[in-house]
């Protein structure tokens, strides 16, 4: 058992990659996925946000690591 767990905001999470993340993630101690962000609706186990929404999930969750599994534009507007 870990005695720290890292939790995990996905950018892109509906995407094929982002549910690969968002599944084996939650097959382990360790890590927890807290939010995702996605332009697709997606009913999935975490809150899923528009990418205009960011900065209040980001606020909302502080994660300690964004993935980011889009395009390189999404990935740039994210940073800003």
């Amino acid at each position: 058992m870990s005695e720290y767990t890292t939790e995990i905001g996905i950018n892109g999470i509906a995407g094929r990659m982002g549910q690969t993340i968002l599944d084996t993630a939650t097959k382990r101690e360790d890590l927890t996925v807290t939010f995702g962000l996605d332009v697709a609706e997606a009913d999935l186990s975490v809150p899923v946000y528009d990418p205009d929404e960011a900065d209040d999930a980001l606020t909302t969750h502080a994660p300690d690591v964004m993935v980011d599994f889009t395009v390189p534009e999404a990935t740039t507007a994210l940073v800003q």
